[in-house]
Formats: structure tokens, C-alpha cells, sequence
């Protein structure tokens, strides 16, 4: 088979011929061998040919006509001789049979040298021509014009030259960094050119994810460093809107797990993956990155990354531009200048940047108080840069949603980190984000929180965290279709978090939706056996269902996994509800005896006492919980255990106080 036009030939000039050097290898194309490490490697002299065609064409594709053609000019031979030798070149570079650091198969078209060889001449040495600025080049240069529907889309590379002596397998992706941040520019439109070329229109790719990449560093502490650039590359692709971008928190789980891709893909609901690894050496990254269409387990396309910290930033900006382009979408001009307005940024505080956001994600009391430290360091480091206020706000937040800090104390620091973050640099979604929360939480002012949301929305379509807290907001409103289309939205971003799914099944069943609530939560129970909040939501619905028994046997298995307040009050005004009254104020009796300073309660108790019909004593606590600034009270407007307070003068008053009726 010939593609004629869309391959580029290979020149057969007499021109000497340079040395090749790609990893630890140097090939010599005039004494005929291949050294490693300055060792020779035993190889076939057709094997030796077939290395040197693939590394003048390198980044091209090469038919198997144009290789045996080229490698046996004068003979007529099978395929099969050109498969035994490429297989003996793979085993001459130490490639095993699922790794591709070298040469890439393309079922169908041929072969493809994709690792960066650079030429040498008159002995030069590997580190001459080292520059200190990393810079863009362009892989597969074409001279000839393409037709619009086939032409591929070029790939830019941070292109540093630098002895990798490391191999890279085959899970690749972008890289930015503590040392470098580099994006990938995917190669979407070469997909599309590939199945054009076989007689069959290739199906748009309308749904993405990144897979965590692997850390090929040789060391364990450099995780965060791998983790945090997936994080930063599923936010880019995420924030133009278009594909959507399955979140961070859901291709975790992935994290170091072998699976067939068309089964992780099946899972996660997705047209294409995108894996990646990343080798740091001191002050340089290399970042190999591939494309694979999902369902045909394909590879689409392959490429390797190198570059250093200084002009991170700008790497990014560069590649987020490049890759946007590659899979056909059109930018508005908000987006545009959004990717290309960039600034510099101290290498050290990038860096405890990655490293807070990698500790902000485990959401343990330990983990937020270290990433707290990690993101001030970064702002020591640089006070400029304005991601640091941003996560700053957003651990700030989690540590009072998680009662991990006083609301008092807390929220006003999100506050004010996230209006630093927003005077810095106001298109952040993240810091928009925290100042809804902060808005809503503890200022009761619904409509700019609602006014912050939205503005988040708006700049970062993809982000599941927005859509999630904003449905959460839109629920305690009263607002039940809306909160279920935002978090529907954040479900199918993230559809492995266990908090968007609890979100779903609470708004169901504020709703009215129980039998939509019960499945939900008998999803929950399935997925993760260990958490309490499946059978706490089992036993909302089985109560309003009139199954009281039932009901307070779920809350029972629920309370037997965590004892939390939230199972504890509902249960306590069950208890109430139907005259069991010393076990309601047993309930009411340790959670007074769990107050602290973080947290009184007070919400809780005033649900249990309305269970109990002591009404006074419900809206003496809830005044309490409204002076305590408690979070929990936000709920009123659509709590169905208040619905004999609602008359009360007291209570009404108290609703227009925290915004919820004019």
C-alpha cells in the first residue's frame, strides 16, 4: 500500500551521512554500527538498514512498500521478512513487545521512528550545542501541500538536547514541573487522516481521558511531581469545554493498575486515552506522550518531550495552544488570550505548588494542614503567582467543610486568599470557586454566590468541583431540576467520585425522587462497602417510604461505619418522631459531648429536637447554630424534619435572615 503525497519520501542522496544519537544509543551510518552506552550492538545488516530509513523519516510515517523498497531496492521479498527484522531491531534497543520508545507500529500504514534523534556532525559532542532556552520545534516537517481533509496536524516539542540513558515505557503524557512544564499537543487530526486513509471516516473524539502519569524518575518522592502535571493537563484541556475531560479525582483509581484500554475507556465512558511517564534528571524533564483511540486499543499517535523549569509557563501556554488546535477546536477569543497571556514563575514555588495540590487532593486533616504549607511556601517564593492564593483558598475551604477548622476562622482566611488569587489573576476557576463557597457558607449571600459559580462555570466548563458545589447549592435553594443538571454534570466528569454520587441520591430525595434515591444509594453501597453515607441515604428514603424499622437499621449500619452527625441527627428525630425518646437524647448527649471549637452541633441538635416536637428548644438551637456561622443551616429552606416549625414566626424570620426568602 502507498500513500503517495501524504508520506514523505526519503531522500537517497550521496550527501555523508551524520551520526544518529537518540537515547543512549549512536548510530554511524558510514562504519555500520550501533553503539550503546559506547558498546556495540550485535545487529543483522537489514536490521541496521531499516534502523537507519526510520531514523532519516524520523516523526514520518513509513509504508511497508516505501521500507522494503527502500532496505531491499532490487529484490522482491515477503512482509514477513520486513516483520522478523524490525523485531530484531526492537530486541537490539531493549524494547519489549508492549513498549514503544522507539518504533511505533500503525496497524494498516507501517512504522514510525518516535523517539528524538538528533544528528551529529565532525564528531560533535552530545552536549555542544546544549542551549540554555528551551525551544519549540516541529517534528515531521512536510513540504508538500496536503488536501484540507487529510492534512495531519504537526506536533511542537520542547526540544533540549540531553543524554536520556533511562527508558521510557509505554504510558506517556504531558509534563510540567517543578523542573518543567511541558503540554502535549495531541494529534487528533492525524487520527482522523489515519482512517481516512483506510477508506473509513474516523469517528470524532468527543470524550478524553488522561491517565495518570507514571513516574519514571527512580524516585517515589517525585509522585506529587508526576501527579500534579496530570492535574494540570486534564485542567487545560478541561477549560476549553468543547471534549469532555474526565476529572483527576476518577482516573486516580487507575493509578499503577494494568487494564486493557478499551476496558478503562468502557468505564470511564470515553473515545480516546491519552498515557503518559515522566524521567526528571536534576533541573531536566522528558515527558513521552501517546494518543490512543480506545475502542480499537490503536495507537494514533506518539512523541517525546524534553525541556527544562526556566519558561515553564510559556512552555505550556505554547503546547495548551498547540494541542487545542490539533484536535479541531475553535477557541473564542477569550479563550485564546486566556492560553496565550502568561508569566513566569519561580521554579521553586511551581514546584511546592504541584506538591500542595498533590496534598490538598487526599483531603485528610494532615494532608490539607501540609499542602497549606506547601502553597504559603509558594507564595513566599513567589507572591505573584497567583495558583498559590488560589489553592490556599481552596484548602482553607475543605478544612472547614471537613470540620478540620472553625468556620470562623476558616472561611475568612478562603476569603481572603481567593480575593488575592482573583486581584492576581481573575480567570481562575478554582479561586471563583472557594468565594461561591465562602459566599453561600458563611456570608448567607446566595445571589453572588451564584453570581461566583457561574463565572467559574464559565471559564472552565469542565470543572467537576464547580458544578458539584453548585449543584449542592442550588439543592439547599429549593432549586431541585437545576441542582440535578449541574450535578449530573459534574457525574459525568468525575463518575467514580463517591461525593458527586451522594449529591445526586441527596437531591433525589429532597426531591421527592425516592426511588431514584434508593438506587443511587444502593449504587453506593456496591461501590464503596465502607461508606457510611449508602445506608444513611437508604434510611432517608425507607423512612419517608413509612418502613421506620428498616430505616433505623439502616441508619444503625451506617452509624457502625463512621458516627457521623449527619446519620446521628437523622436518626435522633427518627427516634423522636416515633416515641423512642431516651435514645434520641442519648444521641442528642453525644454530640454535645463532641462539641468543640470547630464545631457545636447546634444544626443537629435542633433537628433532633423538632423529632422530639420540643420546638422552642429546635429554634433556640438553630438561632445558636446561625451565630455559630454552622455551615449545616443552609438547609432549611429544604429540611423535611422542620415542616411543623415553618409557621413560627421565629422560623421565617430566621430564613430571611440567612437569605433563603425575600
Amino acid at each position: 500500500m502507498h500513500h503517495a503525497g501524504k508520506i514523505r519520501k526519503i531522500s537517497e542522496s550521496n550527501t555523508p551521512k551524520p551520526l544518529y544519537v537518540f537515547g543512549p544509543f549512536r548510530a554511524d551510518p558510514l562504519k555500520r554500527i550501533l553503539l550503546r552506552e559506547g558498546q556495540p550492538v550485535p545487529l543483522t545488516a537489514k536490521a541496521f538498514d531499516i534502523l537507519l530509513v526510520l531514523l532519516e523519516a524520523q516523526g514520518e510515517t513509513l509504508t511497508k512498500d516505501e521500507l522494503m523498497h527502500r532496505v531491499w531496492p532490487d529484490t522482491v521479498v515477503e512482509e514477513g521478512n520486513l516483520s522478523r527484522n524490525i523485531s530484531t531491531l526492537r530486541k537490539a534497543l531493549g524494547e519489549s513487545p508492549d513498549e514503544h520508545r522507539y518504533i511505533v507500529t500503525l496497524p494498516g500504514l507501517g512504522y514510525r521512528f518516535v523517539a528524538n534523534a538528533r544528528e551529529v556532525r565532525n564528531e560533535e559532542t552530545e552536549g555542544a550545542t546544549r542551549q540554555d532556552a528551551p525551544r519549540v520545534t516541529v517534528i515531521s516537517p512536510r513540504s508538500e501541500p496536503y488536501p484540507e481533509s487529510t492534512q495531519p496536524v504537526a506536533s511542537e516539542v520542547e526540544a533540549v538536547p540531553g543524554v536520556w540513558a533511562r527508558h521510557l515505557p509505554r504510558r506517556t503524557l504531558t509534563l510540567l514541573g517543578g523542573t518543567v512544564v511541558v503540554v502535549v499537543a495531541f494529534g487528533f487530526a492525524v487520527a482522523r487522516w489515519h482512517n481516512q486513509s483506510l477508506g473509513r471516516a474516523a469517528p470524532p473524539i468527543r470524550a478524553l481521558a488522561v491517565l495518570p502519569l507514571e513516574n519514571l524518575s527512580g524516585d517515589p518522592a517525585q509522585e506529587y511531581f508526576a501527579d500534579g502535571i496530570t492535574d494540570e493537563l486534564i485542567t487545560d484541556l478541561a477549560r476549553v469545554g468543547t471534549v469532555r475531560v474526565v476529572s483527576h479525582t476518577s482516573v486516580t483509581r487507575y493509578k499503577g493498575v494494568r487494564k486493557p484500554l478499551p476496558e478503562i475507556a468502557r468505564e470511564l465512558k470515553v473515545d480516546a486515552v491519552v498515557e503518559g511517564s515522566v524521567t526528571r534528571l536534576g533541573d531536566e524533564v522528558r515527558i513521552r506522550v501517546q494518543l490512543v483511540r480506545a475502542a480499537t486499543d490503536s495507537h494514533l499517535w506518539a512523541q517525546s518531550y524534553e525541556g527544562r523549569v526556566k519558561d515553564v509557563l510559556a512552555l505550556q501556554s505554547r503546547a495548551a495552544i498547540a494541542m487545542a488546535r490539533a484536535i479541531q477546536l475553535n477557541l473564542t477569543p477569550a479563550q485564546q488570550t486566556r492560553l496565550a497571556s502568561v508569566r513566569s514563575v519561580d521554579p521553586l514555588a511551581y514546584e511546592a505548588y504541584l506538591k500542595g495540590r498533590y496534598l490538598w487532593a487526599q483531603r485528610t486533616a494532615e494532608s490539607l494542614n501540609k499542602s497549606i504549607d506547601c502553597f504559603e511556601r509558594a507564595i513566599q517564593k513567589d507572591p505573584g503567582y497567583a495558583p498559590a492564593y488560589a489553592g490556599l483558598g481552596d484548602a482553607y475551604t475543605v478544612m472547614v467543610v471537613n470540620d478540620h477548622m472553625p468556620i470562623r476562622v476558616g472561611m475568612p482566611l478562603a476569603e481572603a486568599a481567593a480575593q488575592k488569587a482573583l486581584s492576581l489573576d481573575d480567570s481562575l476557576a478554582e479561586a471563583h470557586t472557594s468565594l461561591a463557597t465562602v459566599k453561600f457558607d458563611f456570608d448567607r449571600d446566595p445571589f453572588n454566590a451564584e453570581r461566583e459559580f457561574r463565572i467559574a462555570l464559565n471559564l472552565d466548563p469542565g470543572y467537576a468541583t464547580a458544578h458539584h458545589w453548585y449543584g449542592l447549592m442550588l439543592m439547599w435553594l429549593g432549586r431541585f431540576g437545576q441542582a440535578s443538571e449541574e450535578i449530573q454534570r459534574a457525574r459525568e466528569v468525575d463518575p467514580f467520585s463517591r461525593g458527586v454520587t451522594s449529591a445526586m441520591g441527596t437531591n433525589d430525595y429532597f426531591w421527592g425522587h425516592y426511588e431514584d434515591s434508593m438506587a443511587l444509594a444502593h449504587e453506593l453501597i456496591a461501590a464503596n462497602p465502607e461508606f457510611y453515607f449508602g445506608h444513611l441515604l437508604l434510611a432517608l428514603n425507607e423512612e419517608r417510604k413509612g418502613e421506620a424499622r428498616t430505616a433505623i437499621s439502616e441508619f444503625e449500619k451506617s452509624l457502625a461505619l463512621e458516627r457521623h452527625p449527619g446519620a446521628m441527627m437523622w436518626l435522633g428525630n427518627l427516634y423522636g418522631v416515633s416515641g423512642h425518646r431516651q435514645q434520641a437524647l442519648k444521641l442528642l448527649e453525644e454530640l454535645a459531648r463532641r462539641s468543640n471549637d470547630n464545631r457545636t452541633y447546634a444544626y443537629q441538635a435542633a433537628v433532633i429536637w423538632a423529632g422530639l416536637g420540643e420546638n422552642d428548644k429546635a429554634l433556640d438551637s438553630l438561632d445558636k447554630a446561625f451565630e455559630e456561622h454552622e455551615s449545616d443551616l443552609m438547609m432549611i429552606k429544604v429540611e423535611p424534619c422542620f415542616d411543623r416549625l415553618r409557621p413560627d414566626p421565629r422560623f421565617q424570620r430566621l430564613m430571611r435572615r440567612l437569605g433563603l426568602v425575600s
